[in-house]
């Protein structure tokens, strides 16, 4: 009995976390149906494209005639045009039908919709030699950096080992990202989000991921009269539920570029592009995580300066190193006042940290980037001060026992300090903005000793408050970040020292303004230039900090792409 309860508890909870919304169906549908409609459209150009190429090969099977050569020759190219073409709509329905299936709708309805039965791979044309046109496999290392798998050496033998190496499980498979054929054919979208009638041709992608969200997306396409026109996100689209918002995520129109080479601004009645038409990304099952910060430029070129997406769509296997080494960032500072004056503030710091993605959603239906406890940044600092300025001279208090007279020094004098920041809101207004504003909760564990009777004794405090961040950035590589934090520090509840007395809880309000800066793309080195204040503002003490540091990070990820 027991067991046949736990089977009918099983399948209730299968049944109910399998179900799909009526809003995620009902786009199906009409994606689909749409989907359908193009196929069998193009299907019946094809077959009347075919029927042609058969007959006019029977009337001219007896005829050597050089004219009709090239005529057969001409024709047969027509056909294997039709034929990629009806197989890129087939190719766009199997990606539509993975996002649809990872939403819960059953495989079942999503064939029903499309009710075509066919197979790319079995009905490959032959070129015109007779031979079979395989889809090739290009690795990604960046812009216009592709290898092809199949040719990396002329030596066989070293090809096998070369492939070997560049596929060891050192990496993770993040997911796939899918972009159109050249030339693509797409419908526009009103200012009602309805087809507007009106239709567009795919000419290449540019988009940003940043800390979990595809954050600036730019499309360029053609319209019918044969103008260039760029097509923008407004708002971030959340990497982890990529499936779900893209559909719903429309492009706006920013300008065009006529034939004359004039740009202009005008409103192009407020068409829109949807964001799933253009771009399509496919998470790994198991692999559904949250990438470091790259931007990425599609289609990328083969060595003849084609496209590679110039006879079909186009898959990139986007790949990370997960590593310990490619997640924590380590930093080491020197104190300008440690190394010119007789300063306790420590003449080396060194400070690890690593950010971890807690809710990297935007607030629902938010207009703008508006994000609610996205991220957590533990961290560790740990400072080395000359032995003879160590530790916190202690004083006599009035019953007898030992003191601290300036609270602040248990800070100031702090060799090892830990804890965590949590975002607690975080937002942008504009995507064209170049500040974010970011309100925060810190936790500061901190260690620091006291000096009675020539002998170091270690006490811990605990720092509870509240902060804002205003982050600005002057180039991608250069920028300033500026903090206001308010914070409590107890030390009476966590030291047991005899005849001491620990000083009662404090507040010190703390102010951090750091330039940054990094010479390359990539953020492997790195230096800073920091100064900090702290306030005790109950007895107004205070001491401050300048600091040049430099990032030596263990390694900053590499992600890589590879097409089929």
């Amino acid at each position: 009995m027991k067991e046949k309860l736990l089977i009918i508890l099983l399948l209730f909870w299968f049944t109910g976390f399998a179900q799909y919304s009526e809003t995620d169906l009902a786009q199906a549908t009409i994606d689909i149906k749409k989907i359908s409609e193009n196929f069998d459209k193009k299907n019946k150009e094809f077959t009347e494209k075919e029927k042609e190429l058969n007959k006019f090969i029977a009337e001219i099977s007896t005829n050597t005639d050089p004219v009709k050569a090239n005529e057969l020759s001409e024709k047969l190219i027509e056909v294997q045009k039709e034929k990629k073409e009806l197989n890129n709509i087939y190719l766009l329905f199997e990606n539509y039908k993975k996002v649809y299936l990872d939403k819960g709708i059953p495989e079942k309805t999503i064939n029903d919709l499309f009710n075509h039965e066919y197979s790319v791979s079995e009905s490959t044309i032959t070129d015109s030699k007779g031979t079979v046109e395989e889809p090739k496999t290009y690795l990604y290392f960046g812009k216009d950096q592709i290898l092809e798998e199949s040719k990396l050496t002329n030596n066989k033998e070293v090809n096998d080992i070369l492939k070997t190496i560049l596929k060891q499980e050192s990496e993770s498979y993040l997911g796939d990202i899918i972009i159109p054929k050249e030339n693509q054919r797409f419908e526009f979208y009103n200012k009602e989000f309805k087809i507007a009638g009106k239709f567009y041709k795919f000419k290449r992608i540019t988009f940003e991921i940043q800390e979990g969200f595809f954050t600036d997306i730019k499309v360029f396409v053609f319209d019918e009269s044969g103008s260039e026109l760029l097509f923008e996100n407004r708002i971030p689209v959340s990497i982890l539920r990529y499936s779900n918002n893209a559909p719903r995520n429309f492009l706006i129109f920013k300008h065009f570029i006529n034939q004359n080479g004039i740009v202009s601004f005008k409103n192009s009645e407020d068409l829109k592009i949807r964001l799933s038409d253009v771009l399509m990304y496919v998470s790994r099952p198991g692999y559904n995580f949250i990438p470091n910060d790259i931007t990425f430029d599609f289609p990328t070129k083969k060595e003849n300066g084609d496209f590679l997406n110039k006879d079909s769509s186009i898959k990139y296997e986007i790949k990370e190193d997960t590593s310990l080494q490619n997640v924590v960032e380590l930093r080491a500072y020197t104190d300008f006042l440690g190394l010119f004056a007789d300063s306790p503030n420590g003449i080396v710091q060194l400070q690890g940290k690593g950010d971890f993605y807690v809710v990297p959603f935007l607030l629902y239906k938010s207009p703008v980037d508006f994000r609610i406890l996205d991220k957590i940044s533990p961290y560790v600092n740990f400072s080395r001060i000359e032995e003879e300025l160590r530790g916190v001279e202690t004083v006599i208090l009035p019953n007898s026992n030992l003191g601290i007279k300036n609270s602040l020094d248990l800070l100031q004098k702090a060799y090892l300090e830990m804890g965590t920041k949590v975002n607690l809101i975080n937002f942008k207004f504009a995507k064209e903005l170049p500040f974010r504003t970011i309100f925060y909760f810190p936790v500061r564990y901190q260690i620091s000793d006291i000096k009675i009777d020539d002998e170091f004794k270690s006490i811990q405090g605990l720092g509870l408050g509240g902060g804002v961040t205003f982050e600005f950035k002057r180039f991608n590589n250069f920028g300033f970040n500026y903090s206001l934090e308010y914070s409590k520090y107890s030390y009476m509840n966590y030291n047991k020292i005899p005849n001491f007395d620990a000083p009662g809880a404090f507040n010190v309000f703390k102010n951090e303004a750091e330039v940054y800066y990094h010479p390359g793309k990539e953020k492997k080195q790195a230096i800073f230039l920091r100064f900090r204040t702290f306030n005790n503002s109950d007895t107004n003490e205070a001491f401050y900090q300048l600091q040049f540091g430099y990032r030596f990070s263990i390694g900053i990820s590499d992600v890589k792409a590879k097409t089929q």
